[in-house]
């Protein structure tokens, strides 16, 4: 939580920004490049809990399956999140917010990523919005406010609509 990474992150498997394989993640951005081969992201390779208001802006290059800006493997949830990289993969699925999504009721919980969107001029992916991989924008999109609906512009976010894509706001202790 409240954290932040500048990265250059070189690896095999399950790597990301943040975290290669992530449990609660709250209020965290991360910058610079991911490389691996499976399950790679700009954030975590695989989401093993929730991540929440969050960006990352991390070129993701994945040489296998399951690449994507924000996340590799998303087989949990994703909320109030974006991501701008640009995300390099050689083999689908891959993609601008999530590369793959998991349900299996069996062993996981249903996946989602609600409010959450990606860059789909900046990632250079596009694949139909939903609530299981996120939303492509414009980056016009991606700078204006009116994008993000359901985000707390009062307490957690902040933008200049036009020139900036939503920014954390400092955490108050």
């Amino acid at each position: 939580s409240n954290s932040w990474a500048f990265c250059e992150v070189i690896g095999d498997s399950y790597v990301g920004g943040i975290a290669g394989e992530s449990g609660t993640i709250k209020n965290c951005y991360a910058t610079g490049s991911v490389e691996g081969n499976d399950c790679v992201g700009g954030m975590s390779g695989q989401n093993g809990g929730t991540i929440a208001d969050s960006y990352a802006n991390v070129h993701v290059v994945g040489h296998g399956e399951y690449n994507g800006g924000l996340v590799g493997w998303n087989p949990s949830g994703i909320d109030r999140c974006y991501a701008t990289g640009k995300v390099d993969a050689v083999y689908p699925p891959s993609g601008g917010l999530v590369g793959a999504t998991h349900i299996d009721p069996e062993q996981w919980k249903p996946c989602w990523a609600k409010n959450s969107y990606y860059d789909m001029n900046t990632t250079g992916r596009y694949r139909e919005g939903n609530d299981e991989n996120g939303y492509p924008k414009t980056t016009a999109e991606m700078m204006t406010k009116a994008t993000f609906t359901t985000w707390d512009f009062q307490n957690v976010w902040w933008m200049i609509p036009g020139k900036t894509y939503p920014l954390l706001r400092p955490v108050k202790y």
